[in-house]
């Protein structure tokens, strides 16, 4: 259930915000409405899914695309990733539980920055012999190795707003259900890469 939980909080957020901010504004705004839109989508996929976690293949890009479209009003986002990897970035699993992995990371990277500044978060996509890398920057407030080690265990976080289930989330699931892992690369005060490597099957 943790998971579906997980998978639902962000659209739900994202859809409270935006009822919010309709009520309160005496203007029609289209972007508004189109989030309110893909939020609603979302959480429709993710009822009809509830009953199971499915194994299908998808590609890497397309749920990055997805988390884009779910976040992509909170920072300034930059995707990089060649028409070759978009190609063959290809993996097995719940497309669904690999998004939510995403989201939980981008949302913490978000997170990083102190209000009032520019967010920056540039994901990557590379393809390496036997995996595919998926890495997320931001150049927030970084962290110190204890942090770095802290923010993997369950509720601890160093953000003010954070509950510190999101990244410790991605990373069993990731391992558990993909294969892979996640390495935090960080610094104090120059930001933190995500690497998220995961198996070509």
């Amino acid at each position: 259930m943790s998971v579906f939980q997980h998978a639902c909080a962000t659209p739900l957020t994202t859809l409270l915000l935006d009822t919010d901010s309709l009520l309160t504004s005496e203007q029609h705004d289209p972007q508004t409405v189109n989030r309110m839109k893909i939020s609603v989508l979302r959480l429709r996929e993710l009822f009809q899914s509830v009953s199971g976690v499915l194994s299908e293949q998808f590609q890497i890009y397309d749920a990055v695309q997805e988390v884009h479209k779910m976040l992509g009003s909170s920072a300034a986002f930059s995707i990089c990733c060649s028409p070759e990897v978009r190609r063959a970035a290809l993996i097995s699993g719940s497309k669904l539980l690999f998004t939510e992995c995403l989201v939980c990371i981008v949302k913490n990277a978000v997170e990083s920055y102190p209000e009032g500044v520019v967010k920056q978060v540039e994901i990557a996509i590379t393809l390496h012999c036997n995996s595919i890398c998926v890495t997320i920057s931001d150049y927030g407030r970084g962290m110190n190795p204890v942090e770095q080690f802290m923010a993997r265990i369950k509720g601890v976080s160093c953000h003010k707003h954070s509950t510190g289930l999101g990244v410790p989330f991605a990373v069993r699931t990731i391992r558990e259900y993909f294969s892979g892992s996640v390495r935090l690369e960080s610094a104090l005060g120059v930001g933190t890469k995500v690497h998220i490597v995961v198996p070509i099957k």
